[in-house]
């Protein structure tokens, strides 16, 4: 993709699940897979922005330059890819400048017949309100107000014995969220550690034995609330059949809260039981999960899921109950479905998670997307995509927060590397009674340079 969309429509449009390649012409198409790639992208963008929720460097006319570099090289044994974007931005209306949207990743992976590593960086940034592919529905919740969020994140992953009876694996991440040109109290700065592992034991073909555990470390400055999550657990996996997989974990988890609270641990034991159901056009899973969440509070959760291949697409639906000591029992809704024809393309989804918030509140995260795209010619497309996210909290003064994204965008091929995109965005966010909302059109050309090596 070029910087306009890295940083700006892709920003929306993969939101909306709207990332995939256009049917169109140009140099993208033909490079080599494998082979060693480099992209430099430059854009410029001209948009008009207004609403009751916008920065001031955003609102009214302002023009873009956007930069971007990507890298990607691959062997048999070895991945590397990297890439980096940009926006230099100017407010015609009122002569802020700023920068927009900056974003580097970093990713390398090597792997034999016997073990793996993989390592992962990265750095973003993006407006407080921007509703992200990124945000993970089991941990975050909608969040509102002017300001930018600033996310540091890295992992680091390694795989031994993956042909040998005695292996497992060790995995590391770190992650550092702050916050700057906001007063919203309820934006902290977050920084947390991960670390988790497991050993397996295969005592022959058919069974094998595990032993796995987990740290998690989250600390929030000023008057948020530290939380410590720990969990030992053994297991087993069983080969019940040729096609039915079953996987069980019993352990113990110690949550500990501190920070702006009492020192408060709770200890309590968790359960894990899953299948995995193989079908000729598809799979049936389900899992029964019970275990304390960042508040020491017990959820337990039971879910069952269908996975089905069509003639010209797939479709994932699944359903849920669960309840926790706090709260009553509840379902959950999950689907996913993929069309595909020669010109055109439909995607919808909906998924439903629990987590908690940064002051121990329990909340049932829900999330909608559907897109569609079309190449109406060979040098041009259409896509337009709808991001429903809500966070319904189940206690404490708070009620609903919800946003709505609406995106339409027209992309044409003007020359070799070169494309014309406009579109328009709709947003819609709801915080307890009150409501905010902006509008916005832009014109974006842009170019894309390529070197194979």
């Amino acid at each position: 993709m070029t910087p306009e969309t890295g940083y700006g429509l892709a920003r929306r449009l993969a939101t909306a699940g709207l990332l995939f390649l256009l049917p169109l012409s140009g140099p993208a198409q033909e490079l080599a897979p494998g082979r060693p790639t480099l992209r430099f992208d430059l854009s410029e963008r001209l948009g008009w922005k207004e609403g009751t929720d916008v920065n001031t460097d955003e609102e009214g006319l302002t023009a873009t330059t956007g930069l971007g570099l990507a890298l990607n090289s691959a062997t048999i044994a070895s991945s590397l890819s990297f890439d980096a974007h940009v926006g230099l931005r100017k407010n015609l209306s009122n002569g802020e400048r700023s920068v927009r949207n900056p974003a580097m990743n970093l990713a390398y992976g090597r792997e034999n017949l016997s073990s793996a590593l993989n390592f992962g960086l990265g750095y973003r940034q993006s407006d407080v309100n921007a509703v992200d592919v990124n945000d993970d529905i089991e941990t975050d919740v909608v969040q509102f107000g002017t300001g930018t969020r600033q996310n540091i994140f890295s992992d680091l992953g390694f795989a031994f014995g993956r042909d040998a009876p005695f292996g497992g694996n060790l995995n590391l991440g770190y992650n550092e969220t702050t916050y700057s040109g906001t007063d919203d109290p309820g934006l902290i700065d977050t920084e947390r550690h991960n670390i988790g592992g497991t050993l397996t034991f295969q005592i022959d073909p058919r069974i094998t034995a595990l032993l796995r555990a987990g740290y998690d470390d989250t600390n929030r400055t000023g008057n948020g609330r530290d939380t410590l999550y720990e969990n030992i657990a053994a297991g087993v996996s069983l080969a019940m059949t040729e096609t039915l997989t079953t996987d069980l974990f019993i352990g113990q988890t110690r949550v500990t809260n501190s920070g702006d609270i009492p020192e408060q641990t709770q200890d309590g034991f968790s359960f894990n039981l899953s299948f995995i159901e193989e079908r000729p056009n598809g799979a049936w899973s389900g899992s029964f999960i019970s275990d304390l969440n960042d508040d020491g509070i017990r959820r337990t959760t039971a879910r069952i899921d269908r996975n089905m291949a069509l003639p010209r697409g797939n479709i994932r639906a699944g359903f849920g109950l669960s309840q926790s000591r706090s709260d009553e029992l509840r379902p959950l809704y999950s689907l996913a479905y993929q069309h595909n024809r020669p010109k055109s393309s439909l995607d919808i989804s909906f998924r439903q998670a629990f987590t908690t918030d940064d002051e121990g509140n329990e909340a049932l995260n829900s999330r909608f997307n559907i897109s569609y795209q079309r190449a109406l010619t060979e040098l041009s497309g259409f896509q337009a995509g709808v991001v429903m996210y809500s966070t319904d909290y189940l206690g404490g003064d708070q009620n609903r927060d919800s946003q709505v994204d609406l995106n339409l965008a027209y992309r044409r091929n003007l020359a070799e590397d070169w494309d014309l995109v406009g579109g328009y965005t709709h947003n819609i966010s709801s915080e307890n009674d009150a409501t905010d909302r902006y509008d916005e059109v832009f014109l974006t050309i842009q170019k894309s340079f390529w070197r194979r090596f």
